[in-house]
Protein backbone atom coordinates (compact mmCIF):
# COMPACT_ATOMS: atom_id res chain seq x y z
CA UNK A 1 0.00 0.00 0.00
CA UNK A 2 1.01 3.74 -0.91
CA UNK A 3 1.56 5.96 2.48
CA UNK A 4 1.36 9.87 2.75
CA UNK A 5 4.62 9.96 4.95
CA UNK A 6 5.10 13.89 4.27
CA UNK A 7 3.07 16.72 3.58
CA UNK A 8 4.78 20.13 2.27
CA UNK A 9 2.92 23.54 2.29
CA UNK A 10 3.64 26.11 0.19
CA UNK A 11 2.06 29.67 0.25
CA UNK A 12 -0.60 29.03 2.23
CA UNK A 13 -1.84 30.99 4.84
CA UNK A 14 1.21 32.40 6.90
CA UNK A 15 3.85 30.12 4.83
CA UNK A 16 4.78 31.65 1.58
CA UNK A 17 7.73 29.11 -1.01
CA UNK A 18 10.51 30.91 0.73
CA UNK A 19 9.40 29.38 3.81
CA UNK A 20 6.67 26.25 3.83
CA UNK A 21 5.43 24.04 6.61
CA UNK A 22 6.48 20.20 6.09
CA UNK A 23 5.09 17.96 8.41
CA UNK A 24 5.80 14.38 8.59
CA UNK A 25 2.51 12.13 8.88
CA UNK A 26 2.16 8.46 9.97
CA UNK A 27 1.05 6.70 13.00
CA UNK A 28 2.33 8.15 15.71
CA UNK A 29 1.87 11.71 17.85
CA UNK A 30 3.17 14.82 16.37
CA UNK A 31 3.13 18.05 18.42
CA UNK A 32 3.28 21.88 17.20
CA UNK A 33 4.21 24.05 19.66
CA UNK A 34 5.05 27.83 19.72
CA UNK A 35 3.60 31.03 20.22
CA UNK A 36 0.82 32.49 19.42
CA UNK A 37 0.14 33.55 15.92
CA UNK A 38 2.90 31.44 14.61
CA UNK A 39 1.26 29.38 12.79
CA UNK A 40 0.59 26.15 14.43
CA UNK A 41 -3.32 26.36 14.42
CA UNK A 42 -2.82 27.11 10.47
CA UNK A 43 -0.99 23.52 10.05
CA UNK A 44 -4.22 21.95 11.22
CA UNK A 45 -6.43 24.05 9.58
CA UNK A 46 -5.43 23.21 6.70
CA UNK A 47 -6.58 19.66 6.91
CA UNK A 48 -9.98 20.73 7.89
CA UNK A 49 -9.68 23.68 4.78
CA UNK A 50 -9.12 21.31 1.78
CA UNK A 51 -10.44 18.07 2.95
CA UNK A 52 -12.46 17.54 -0.18
CA UNK A 53 -9.71 18.52 -2.55
CA UNK A 54 -7.89 15.08 -1.41
CA UNK A 55 -11.58 13.38 -1.60
CA UNK A 56 -12.05 14.66 -4.97
CA UNK A 57 -8.35 13.62 -5.75
CA UNK A 58 -9.02 10.57 -4.01
CA UNK A 59 -11.29 9.40 -7.21
CA UNK A 60 -8.95 7.04 -9.67
CA UNK A 61 -10.61 9.15 -12.37
CA UNK A 62 -10.01 12.21 -11.16
CA UNK A 63 -6.84 12.25 -10.36
CA UNK A 64 -5.80 10.89 -13.70
CA UNK A 65 -7.76 13.66 -15.67
CA UNK A 66 -5.74 16.01 -13.05
CA UNK A 67 -2.75 14.29 -13.93
CA UNK A 68 -3.62 15.20 -17.51
CA UNK A 69 -3.42 18.80 -16.66
CA UNK A 70 -7.54 19.10 -16.96
CA UNK A 71 -8.15 20.98 -13.82
CA UNK A 72 -10.40 19.40 -11.31
CA UNK A 73 -13.06 21.39 -8.97
CA UNK A 74 -13.46 21.03 -4.86
CA UNK A 75 -14.66 22.86 -1.96
CA UNK A 76 -12.99 24.79 0.93
CA UNK A 77 -14.63 24.90 4.10
CA UNK A 78 -13.57 28.61 4.59
CA UNK A 79 -15.38 32.13 4.47
CA UNK A 80 -16.98 32.92 1.25
CA UNK A 81 -13.63 35.10 0.43
CA UNK A 82 -12.19 32.26 -1.55
CA UNK A 83 -8.50 34.48 -1.40
CA UNK A 84 -8.43 34.23 2.58
CA UNK A 85 -6.23 30.96 2.45
CA UNK A 86 -3.22 32.13 0.22
CA UNK A 87 -0.58 33.78 1.45
CA UNK A 88 -0.46 37.58 1.63
CA UNK A 89 2.94 37.74 1.03
CA UNK A 90 2.99 36.84 -2.55
CA UNK A 91 0.99 36.60 -4.89
CA UNK A 92 1.34 32.71 -5.97
CA UNK A 93 -0.87 29.96 -6.12
CA UNK A 94 -0.74 27.22 -3.44
CA UNK A 95 1.40 24.29 -3.86
CA UNK A 96 1.01 20.96 -1.81
CA UNK A 97 3.59 18.29 -1.87
CA UNK A 98 3.03 15.05 -0.51
CA UNK A 99 6.14 12.82 -0.57
CA UNK A 100 5.23 8.83 -1.20
CA UNK A 101 6.42 5.60 0.03
CA UNK A 102 5.21 2.27 -0.32
CA UNK A 103 5.55 -1.08 1.99
CA UNK A 104 6.25 -2.69 -1.39
CA UNK A 105 9.62 -0.86 -1.89
CA UNK A 106 10.00 1.47 -5.05
CA UNK A 107 8.21 -1.03 -7.43
CA UNK A 108 4.47 -2.20 -7.61
CA UNK A 109 2.33 -5.26 -8.35
CA UNK A 110 3.33 -4.97 -12.25
CA UNK A 111 6.82 -4.27 -11.80
CA UNK A 112 6.49 -0.36 -12.22
CA UNK A 113 7.69 2.22 -10.24
CA UNK A 114 5.32 3.97 -7.74
CA UNK A 115 5.85 7.96 -7.49
CA UNK A 116 7.96 9.25 -4.86
CA UNK A 117 6.02 12.64 -4.72
CA UNK A 118 2.77 13.95 -6.03
CA UNK A 119 2.17 17.81 -6.15
CA UNK A 120 -0.97 19.25 -6.00
CA UNK A 121 -1.22 22.95 -7.39
CA UNK A 122 -3.96 25.39 -6.64
CA UNK A 123 -4.11 28.80 -9.02
CA UNK A 124 -4.43 31.57 -6.87
CA UNK A 125 -7.91 32.69 -5.72
CA UNK A 126 -9.35 29.50 -7.16
CA UNK A 127 -10.87 25.99 -5.89
CA UNK A 128 -9.70 24.20 -8.64
CA UNK A 129 -6.39 21.65 -9.22
CA UNK A 130 -4.33 19.85 -11.43
CA UNK A 131 -1.28 17.35 -10.00
CA UNK A 132 1.76 16.44 -11.26
CA UNK A 133 3.91 13.21 -10.45
CA UNK A 134 7.64 12.93 -9.24
CA UNK A 135 9.34 9.02 -10.70
CA UNK A 136 12.84 8.43 -9.03
CA UNK A 137 15.18 9.14 -12.12
CA UNK A 138 13.06 11.77 -14.03
CA UNK A 139 11.90 14.62 -14.12
CA UNK A 140 7.83 16.13 -12.86
CA UNK A 141 5.50 14.68 -15.38
CA UNK A 142 1.77 16.34 -15.92
CA UNK A 143 0.06 17.32 -18.47
CA UNK A 144 1.01 17.32 -22.28
CA UNK A 145 3.84 14.99 -21.66
CA UNK A 146 1.42 11.93 -20.64
CA UNK A 147 -0.70 10.76 -22.95
CA UNK A 148 -2.79 8.33 -21.07
CA UNK A 149 -3.72 7.12 -17.37
CA UNK A 150 -5.52 4.27 -17.06
CA UNK A 151 -6.22 1.10 -15.28
CA UNK A 152 -4.05 2.80 -12.28
CA UNK A 153 -1.41 2.91 -15.50
CA UNK A 154 0.85 6.51 -16.32
CA UNK A 155 2.08 6.38 -20.00
CA UNK A 156 3.98 8.63 -21.97
CA UNK A 157 4.75 8.32 -25.20
CA UNK A 158 3.08 4.78 -25.53
CA UNK A 159 5.62 4.14 -22.41
CA UNK A 160 4.02 2.96 -19.31
CA UNK A 161 6.10 4.89 -16.60
CA UNK A 162 4.47 4.47 -12.94
CA UNK A 163 1.89 2.55 -11.15
CA UNK A 164 -0.79 4.42 -9.18
CA UNK A 165 -2.22 1.25 -7.62
CA UNK A 166 -3.11 2.06 -3.86
CA UNK A 167 -2.91 6.25 -4.78
CA UNK A 168 -6.74 6.42 -3.84
CA UNK A 169 -6.60 4.64 -0.14
CA UNK A 170 -3.24 6.81 0.44
CA UNK A 171 -5.12 10.17 -0.47
CA UNK A 172 -8.54 9.05 1.26
CA UNK A 173 -6.55 8.90 4.59
CA UNK A 174 -5.89 12.55 4.31
CA UNK A 175 -9.67 12.78 3.31
CA UNK A 176 -10.50 10.86 6.70
CA UNK A 177 -9.58 13.49 9.34
CA UNK A 178 -12.07 14.69 12.58
CA UNK A 179 -10.45 18.95 13.29
CA UNK A 180 -11.65 19.68 16.80
CA UNK A 181 -11.23 23.46 17.09
CA UNK A 182 -9.53 25.83 20.50
CA UNK A 183 -12.90 25.96 21.93
CA UNK A 184 -14.53 23.24 23.47
CA UNK A 185 -16.94 24.35 26.00
CA UNK A 186 -19.70 24.05 23.18
CA UNK A 187 -23.21 22.49 24.18
CA UNK A 188 -25.40 25.17 24.09
CA UNK A 189 -28.72 24.78 24.65
CA UNK A 190 -30.61 25.19 21.26
CA UNK A 191 -27.37 25.39 19.18
CA UNK A 192 -27.58 23.15 15.94
CA UNK A 193 -24.76 24.54 14.04
CA UNK A 194 -21.39 22.78 14.48
CA UNK A 195 -18.67 23.88 15.46
CA UNK A 196 -15.79 22.85 12.51
CA UNK A 197 -16.43 18.87 13.29
CA UNK A 198 -17.98 18.78 16.59
CA UNK A 199 -21.89 19.03 17.40
CA UNK A 200 -23.64 21.17 19.14
CA UNK A 201 -26.43 21.91 21.54
CA UNK A 202 -29.17 19.66 20.62
CA UNK A 203 -27.67 18.24 17.67
CA UNK A 204 -25.35 16.97 19.73
CA UNK A 205 -27.79 15.21 22.64
CA UNK A 206 -29.71 13.91 19.93
CA UNK A 207 -27.14 12.31 18.49
CA UNK A 208 -25.76 11.01 21.41
CA UNK A 209 -29.80 9.08 22.12
CA UNK A 210 -29.11 7.88 18.62
CA UNK A 211 -25.82 6.18 19.37
CA UNK A 212 -27.23 4.73 22.71
CA UNK A 213 -30.56 4.02 22.11
CA UNK A 214 -30.73 3.41 18.05
CA UNK A 215 -30.62 0.39 16.80
CA UNK A 216 -26.96 -0.35 15.55
CA UNK A 217 -25.08 -2.74 17.71
CA UNK A 218 -21.60 -0.92 16.96
CA UNK A 219 -23.06 2.69 17.85
CA UNK A 220 -24.82 1.20 21.27
CA UNK A 221 -21.53 -0.64 21.69
CA UNK A 222 -19.19 2.86 21.01
CA UNK A 223 -20.73 4.84 23.58
CA UNK A 224 -20.34 1.95 26.34
CA UNK A 225 -16.72 2.09 25.31
CA UNK A 226 -16.14 5.38 25.18
CA UNK A 227 -17.92 6.13 28.95
CA UNK A 228 -16.17 3.72 29.93
CA UNK A 229 -12.79 5.70 28.93
CA UNK A 230 -13.79 8.36 30.71
CA UNK A 231 -15.23 7.00 33.82
CA UNK A 232 -11.53 5.76 33.95
CA UNK A 233 -9.38 8.50 33.56
CA UNK A 234 -11.75 10.89 35.65
CA UNK A 235 -10.98 8.10 38.45
CA UNK A 236 -14.79 7.69 39.05
CA UNK A 237 -16.45 4.20 40.15
CA UNK A 238 -19.94 4.70 38.79
CA UNK A 239 -20.49 6.28 35.02
CA UNK A 240 -24.05 7.12 32.90
CA UNK A 241 -24.55 8.96 30.29
CA UNK A 242 -28.07 9.92 28.66
CA UNK A 243 -29.70 12.43 26.84
CA UNK A 244 -32.48 14.70 29.21
CA UNK A 245 -35.72 13.86 28.43
CA UNK A 246 -36.64 17.12 27.08
CA UNK A 247 -33.16 16.59 24.56
CA UNK A 248 -31.84 19.84 25.55
CA UNK A 249 -28.52 18.45 27.66
CA UNK A 250 -26.97 15.59 28.80
CA UNK A 251 -28.02 13.45 31.89
CA UNK A 252 -25.14 12.15 34.25
CA UNK A 253 -25.05 9.64 36.70
CA UNK A 254 -21.60 10.14 38.79
CA UNK A 255 -21.27 7.60 41.46
CA UNK A 256 -24.78 7.09 42.31
CA UNK A 257 -25.82 10.87 42.09
CA UNK A 258 -27.60 13.01 39.54
CA UNK A 259 -26.48 15.75 37.62
CA UNK A 260 -26.99 17.72 34.32
CA UNK A 261 -24.03 18.55 31.77
CA UNK A 262 -23.67 22.13 33.06
CA UNK A 263 -23.06 21.18 36.29
CA UNK A 264 -19.84 19.19 36.12
CA UNK A 265 -17.23 21.06 34.65
CA UNK A 266 -15.72 22.08 31.37
CA UNK A 267 -13.33 19.00 31.45
CA UNK A 268 -15.66 16.32 31.89
CA UNK A 269 -18.13 17.91 29.51
CA UNK A 270 -15.31 18.15 26.94
CA UNK A 271 -14.28 14.78 27.14
CA UNK A 272 -17.70 13.42 26.44
CA UNK A 273 -18.12 16.13 23.24
CA UNK A 274 -14.65 15.19 22.00
CA UNK A 275 -14.87 11.58 22.04
CA UNK A 276 -17.83 11.11 20.60
CA UNK A 277 -17.19 12.88 18.05
CA UNK A 278 -14.23 10.70 17.29
CA UNK A 279 -16.35 7.75 18.28
CA UNK A 280 -18.72 8.43 15.38
CA UNK A 281 -16.09 9.61 12.85
CA UNK A 282 -13.50 6.68 12.81
CA UNK A 283 -11.42 9.02 11.23
CA UNK A 284 -7.49 8.40 9.94
CA UNK A 285 -5.88 11.35 11.53
CA UNK A 286 -7.55 13.57 14.61
CA UNK A 287 -6.45 17.03 14.58
CA UNK A 288 -6.85 18.84 17.73
CA UNK A 289 -5.99 22.56 18.79
CA UNK A 290 -4.23 23.07 22.46
CA UNK A 291 -5.79 19.50 23.95
CA UNK A 292 -4.37 20.94 27.28
CA UNK A 293 -7.92 23.30 27.71
CA UNK A 294 -9.89 23.20 30.36
CA UNK A 295 -8.13 20.40 31.81
CA UNK A 296 -5.78 19.94 34.69
CA UNK A 297 -2.54 18.45 33.80
CA UNK A 298 -3.18 15.43 35.27
CA UNK A 299 -5.70 14.75 33.02
CA UNK A 300 -4.51 16.24 29.53
CA UNK A 301 -1.88 13.21 28.84
CA UNK A 302 -4.97 10.94 29.70
CA UNK A 303 -6.96 12.98 27.61
CA UNK A 304 -4.54 13.14 24.98
CA UNK A 305 -3.27 9.36 24.69
CA UNK A 306 -7.42 8.62 25.18
CA UNK A 307 -8.85 10.56 22.13
CA UNK A 308 -5.64 8.98 19.75
CA UNK A 309 -7.06 5.59 20.31
CA UNK A 310 -9.80 6.67 18.29
CA UNK A 311 -7.72 7.54 15.32
CA UNK A 312 -7.29 5.00 12.42
CA UNK A 313 -3.60 6.79 11.72
CA UNK A 314 -2.44 9.36 13.98
CA UNK A 315 -2.70 12.54 15.75
CA UNK A 316 -1.70 16.42 15.25
CA UNK A 317 -2.06 18.35 17.90
CA UNK A 318 -0.77 21.91 18.39
CA UNK A 319 0.04 23.09 22.21
CA UNK A 320 1.58 25.83 24.59
CA UNK A 321 2.26 23.16 27.19
CA UNK A 322 6.30 21.85 26.59
CA UNK A 323 5.17 19.35 29.18
CA UNK A 324 2.64 18.40 26.99
CA UNK A 325 4.59 18.14 23.47
CA UNK A 326 7.17 15.89 25.10
CA UNK A 327 5.09 13.19 25.05
CA UNK A 328 4.55 13.23 21.12
CA UNK A 329 7.24 11.24 18.98
CA UNK A 330 7.78 14.40 16.64
CA UNK A 331 7.72 17.66 17.94
CA UNK A 332 8.11 20.67 15.52
CA UNK A 333 8.66 24.27 16.69
CA UNK A 334 6.63 26.65 14.90
CA UNK A 335 7.74 30.46 14.83
CA UNK A 336 7.71 33.38 13.05
CA UNK A 337 10.13 34.98 11.13
CA UNK A 338 10.42 37.54 8.43
CA UNK A 339 9.66 35.43 5.55
CA UNK A 340 6.34 34.18 7.20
Amino acid sequence: MLHVDAITLKNYRCFPNSAPARIALGQEFTALIGTNNSGKSSILRFFYEYRDLFRTLEGPGNFGEALLGRTQSFNVAVTSDQIEPFCNLNERGIEIELDLSSDQGSLGPNGLVFPSKITVEIPRGSNTCVVFIDILGTERLGGSPISRVRDMKVTVDRTVVAELTGLSEALGELASTLYIGPFRNIINVGSSDPYFDIRTGQAFVEKWRSLKTGNMKQDNEAVDRLTEDIRRVFGLERLQIDASDDGQTLHLMVDGRSYKLPEVGSGLAQFIIVLASAALANPAYILIDEPELNLHPSLQLDFLTTLASYARVGILFSTHSIGLARYADRIYSVRATGDG
